[in-house]
Parts: C-alpha cells; structure tokens; sequence
C-alpha cells in the first residue's frame, strides 16, 4: 500500500463545508453505529464526515448509492498544512462474506459520491484513495481481496481496505507532529544563545531584542509552537550562561536582563 508519512486527518475541511451547514454532518462513530449498532467503532475517535447517505435521500428523484462517509485529510511537513482535501470512505464493518464485494457496486458509489461532491461547489479537492473499512478480524482476508480485484481492473489502483484502527493510523488520526522551526526562528535562537556564549552584554541584549521582537510578532499569529520552541531555548541558554569572567556592574546588567527575559517569555508563553 502507498502511503504518505506527512498524510493528516484534517477536521476543518469537513467543518467549514456547504454540506456540514446544510445539516448533514456527522462523525464516522455515528455513521458506524448505524450499520453496527453497539459495536463500538471508531468510539473513541472525533473524526468529523459528511453524512453522503442523508444528502442524497435529501434529494429530488430517484436517489444512486453513495459511499458512507467523507473526511478531511491534508499533508502536514515542517509544521505547514498543504493540500487539504475530501476523502472517501465505505464502511463495511458488518460484511462477513468478503467474497461477496461488488465491484461494479463500489464503482457507482464512488463516482455518484464524488459527483455529488463536485456538484455542492465548495471546489475542494478530492483526495484519489477510496477506503474500504472493515472489521478487524476480515481486515486480512479484505485486503487480499481487494488486491486480487485489482489485478482484474486497473481502474481501481486506488481502492484501500483497512480496519477501523488501521484506517485511523492511515490518516494519522491523533498524531502529534514534532515541531521543526523555521530558518528565521532557529536563526534567532541560535544568535541568541552564541551571544550568550560570547558573555559580552551588548551582544546579548541585541540579540535579545532581535528575539523578543520575534517571540511577539509569533505570538500575535498564534504560532504557538514557535513561541514555545523559543521559550525552551531561550531558558536553556539562561540556565547555561557563565557568570564568571563578567565584572560588578556587567553581572548586575545582566541579572537585570535577565529578569526582563523571564517576564516577557511568561507573557508570551500560551498557557497549555
């Protein structure tokens, strides 16, 4: 299986949607619940669907089959969100005879599903997988199934079985990124502390400057993680600062600065 290791589940797309404020959205838990009464899928996840089942009932004539579910997802690399788009998902948690799965089926749901997607005009970007959500224990047995009906279409290349917690994984549901500053932010922190290094006052209070200047600029665009990021490496060079070879006044100047570091990191630092 393909995968993208920046790959995110991504609520927003699905929140701000013309569809969710038409009344028909849900949450994957609710929309599993449906076909699995009291099972307990995705019950202790908060992703966020279009409900494509409801809207499509909602229409005028005669109503096609659509896909189950519609979720957002996006690429998160170096802490910027990118590509946000839909993604389709099918739930069949209740099947048990996997032999039994319909291509000709599945086909129409996908396409009925993406036109109706394309038709809401919301101009989002639909993502290419189709995913096949499964029980745990047929999760194997779907899996070769699905590659097997690959072999005889080559149309649906981009069809994925998962089971609930492998889908979840797929989408890095829950996963919390490492932060990686940027250039301008790891330049800042390093100036700061080879000045702290150099024990001359003056280039220390340039550069704190520099720093405050920034650490204020990230906490007004609440680039929260930058702005902790900063205050951890700006404490550590605080707490490995050599005093020794600074004379009376130069150790007071800096216990001052010091102090006016202290304070301002505590204003700009978000409370967690």
């Amino acid at each position: 299986m393909a995968t993208d290791s920046t790959l995110r589940h991504y609520p927003e797309i699905i929140l701000n949607h013309s569809l969710a404020r038409k009344g028909f959205a849900s949450d994957l838990c609710v929309l599993s619940e449906r076909d699995c009464p009291r099972k307990g899928y995705f019950a202790s996840t908060e992703i966020p669907a279009l409900d494509m089942d409801r809207y499509e009932r909602s229409r005028p004539g005669d109503n096609d089959k659509t896909c189950d579910a519609v979720i957002g997802v996006c690429d998160r690399r170096n802490n910027r969100i990118s590509r946000t788009r839909l993604m389709l998902a099918e739930l069949r948690m209740n099947y048990d005879n996997i032999s039994n799965l319909s291509t000709t089926e599945l086909i129409g749901k996908e396409k009925h599903t993406r036109d109706l997607l394309i038709d809401a005009g919301d101009s989002c970007a639909i993502d290419m997988h189709f995913c096949l959500v499964f029980k745990p224990a047929r999760e194997s047995e779907a899996r070769s199934r699905v590659s097997r009906l690959k072999t005889e279409n080559s149309g649906i290349d981009h069809w994925e079985a998962f089971s609930p917690d492998s889908f979840c994984n797929f989408i890095g549901y829950g996963v919390k990124d490492p932060y990686e500053p940027d250039q301008k932010t790891s330049d800042i922190v390093k100036r700061l502390a080879d000045a702290a290094v150099s024990s001359d006052i003056r280039k220390i209070e340039t550069e704190w400057n520099r720093a405050r200047q920034h650490l204020t600029s990230c906490r007004q665009r609440y680039e929260l993680e930058a702005c902790r990021y900063m205050a951890e490496n700006i404490k550590n060079t605080l707490d490995n600062f050599k005093s020794d070879n600074l004379k009376d006044d130069e150790l007071l100047e800096f216990e001052i600065l010091q102090e006016d570091i202290i304070a301002a990191i505590r204003r700009h630092l978000p409370a967690d």
